[in-house]
C-alpha cells in the first residue's frame, strides 16, 4: 500500500464512525448507510466483508438487523482499519513483508530511514481511535 489511505479505507472509516454513533443495542443496515452516503451497495459489501474478517464489525440478522461494532470505538484505531482494508503499510514497496522487487535491498542506504519513517506513521495511526474521529466530526 502506498502511504495514502485508499477510498475503501475512507468509506470504512465513515461506516465505522456511523456505527460508533449508534446507541447501545442499535445496528445499522448497510443499505441505509450506502443510500444515505451515496455509495455503491456492492462496494460497501466488499468493504464490510473485510471489516468482518478483521473482527471489527458483526452482523445482526433479522428484519431490524444490520451491523454493529465488535469492539468499542475507543479500541478501534485508524491503523486497525487501514490494515483490514489495505494490508501491509509501507512508504516504499521494499518494506512490505516478503517483497523482493528491489535488487538493492541488501545495500540500500535509505532503507533504514524509510523503515523508521514507516514505523512513525504506523505508530501515529495507532493513536487515532474512532472515538477521536467522531469527536472531531460531531
Amino acid at each position: 500500500m502506498a502511504m495514502t489511505l485508499n477510498r475503501q479505507t475512507d468509506y470504512a472509516l465513515q461506516f465505522l464512525s456511523a456505527l460508533a454513533r449508534l446507541q447501545t443495542g442499535e445496528s445499522l443496515a448497510l443499505s441505509v448507510f450506502a443510500k444515505k452516503g451515496r455509495v455503491s451497495f456492492l462496494f460497501m459489501q466488499r468493504i464490510v466483508g473485510k471489516l468482518r474478517a478483521a473482527g471489527l464489525v458483526e452482523a445482526e440478522r433479522g428484519r431490524s438487523g444490520g451491523y454493529k461494532l465488535v469492539r468499542t470505538a475507543a479500541e478501534i484505531t485508524v491503523l486497525d482499519v487501514a490494515r483490514a482494508l489495505e494490508g501491509d503499510m509501507a512508504v516504499v514497496p521494499c518494506l512490505k513483508e516478503n517483497d523482493t522487487s528491489c535488487p538493492h535491498q541488501a545495500v540500500c542506504m535509505t532503507r533504514t530511514n524509510f523503515h523508521t519513517i514507516n514505523a512513525y506513521i504506523q505508530q501515529y495511526l495507532k493513536t487515532i481511535t474512532l472515538t477521536e474521529l467522531i469527536g472531531k466530526n460531531v
